[in-house]
């Protein structure tokens, strides 16, 4: 008898992620474990999120295309279970105010809704928009598929009374429920996630985007690692994401110029300048609200508390727009339209200008809670963090908790960074994650993900 009993609920069926649960069925097969896997996308349970309004896949198409492939997939041994319930009853969400305050069992299922359609619509004022009643149609059917999530996670772990519960993402509405039903039960959790490399994977044990577990992930590989190989590691991290090459999910440097030491005429104008490094807020915002505010209140209090210091100082200040801000028109005409009013200027997020190069000639360089806080440190940059991050409380990484320090920073002379924490960083990125054993790893959004062996 076996000691071990991992129950899988998939809710993907968009590659790679339902590979990488398959992946570790098989590897949890092979180390004891009991496998019992429940295809949730084959339980009644549409995915919405394929597209905001329309186009998502049909219950029917799921079952013929997706459940097929991942049933020659699983491990000989594993027990495939399809599990339903009964469509919850809900009452009429005809407003934001009704769908953000909506419990079921205590829980915020509506709030979870709520935030979650910031990404889904890529439009972070979203329950303002001229579409906003079709999206609150579209958040009645997260509801109803994120409370079913729930259900038949309970009902599973009642039946089945695994040792560990196995998911993706847990932040979704549909994974999310899963990670709350699980925890009521104290079952271990193993949630994965696309790992620091594209082609690797990561496992957590808990939510993964909480800033806390993110630093600890990182501080705890570091106390092993020997100084001389961190440093190597974090050199070549940083090294590839200056000549763009596809390691890492956020690269400022994409699309932008070759990253060079010497300073062209195009980064000249920005020597007597500070730069603001805007994050991308609504991605942020569907994981945890406690990335989209910091000390001075959210990003967009955080720019003009910082644009009126600069204009108390008689210094310019320049915000550099995040280039995903580029697919996020509402997000990116609200900035846009908050720079005019204080009369800042703005680098487009489709601008050339390579990020790197231009926080390291700026006077300057201010980041809300962007990774082109650790680039730019790792070279020696001073940096002034506005808004939590992984770093935060780490020696050496200046955080800016109030105007006056904002503005002792911003007018004060240029002095070195010498933290540790970028090292560690950069290190943790090169190393951390698993490489695919049984499934070639690939980039790829859609298509299958072929087996190599």
């Amino acid at each position: 008898m076996k000691k071990f009993r991992a129950l899988f609920i998939e809710t993907m069926t968009v590659t790679p992620h339902t590979e990488t649960g398959l992946e570790l069925a098989h590897l949890l097969s092979e180390l004891e474990y009991e496998i019992i896997y429940c295809p949730l996308f084959a339980s009644s349970i549409q995915q919405y999120w394929t597209s905001p309004i329309g186009g998502t896949h049909s219950e029917q198409t799921v079952i013929e295309d997706w459940l097929p492939y991942v049933v020659r997939r699983l491990p000989r041994q594993a027990k495939l279970e399809i599990f339903s319930c009964e469509t919850p009853l809900i009452p009429n969400i005809n407003t934001t105010k009704i769908l953000s305050e909506y419990q079921f069992l205590n829980k915020p299922f509506g709030l979870l809704v709520f935030n979650f359609l910031k990404e889904l619509t890529k439009d972070l004022f979203w329950f303002t928009s001229p579409q906003a009643q079709q999206y609150l149609v579209l958040a009645s059917k997260l509801l109803q598929q994120s409370i079913k999530s729930y259900l038949i996670a309970c009902a599973l772990i009642d039946q089945h009374k695994p040792s560990h519960m196995v998911l993706f993402n847990g932040r979704t509405p549909s994974t999310q429920p899963i990670v709350w039903a699980a925890t009521e039960k104290s079952i271990q959790l193993i949630i994965h996630e696309r790992g620091p490399n594209k082609d690797k994977y990561e496992l957590f044990d808990d939510i993964p985007g909480k800033l806390a577990v993110s630093r600890e992930k990182i501080l705890k590989f570091a106390m092993y690692r020997a100084a001389t190989i961190a440093l190597k590691n974090a050199t070549e991290f940083f090294a590839r994401l200056r000549n763009n090459q596809p390691l890492h999910w956020s690269s400022f440097t994409e699309n932008q110029h070759k990253f060079t030491h010497e300073i062209s005429q195009d980064y000249v104008y920005y020597r007597d300048k500070v730069v603001y490094f805007l994050s991308s807020d609504d991605e942020q915002g569907s994981i945890l609200e406690e990335t989209t505010s910091g000390p001075l209140g959210t990003q967009a209090e955080t720019l003009v508390s910082v644009a009126n210091v600069c204009t108390d100082l008689g210094l310019s200040l320049v915000v550099r727009f995040h280039p995903y801000q580029a697919q996020k028109i509402s997000e990116l005409n609200f900035y846009k339209d908050l720079c005019s009013t204080l009369k800042v200027n703005i680098i487009d997020p489709s601008s050339s200008i390579n990020s790197l190069m231009l926080g390291i000639v700026a006077r300057k360089a201010l980041v809300f809670n962007s990774n082109i806080a650790w680039e730019l440190m790792f070279i020696g940059k001073s940096v002034g963090l506005l808004g939590k991050s992984i770093g935060s409380g780490e020696d050496g990484v200046l955080e800016l908790n109030s105007i006056s320090e904002v503005a002792e920073f911003i007018s004060g002379p240029e002095v070195p960074s010498v933290s540790n924490f970028p090292t560690k960083y950069g290190d943790f990125m090169m190393e951390s994650g698993y490489n695919y054993k049984l499934f070639q790893a690939t980039d790829r959004s859609s298509g299958y993900f072929p087996l190599s062996c």
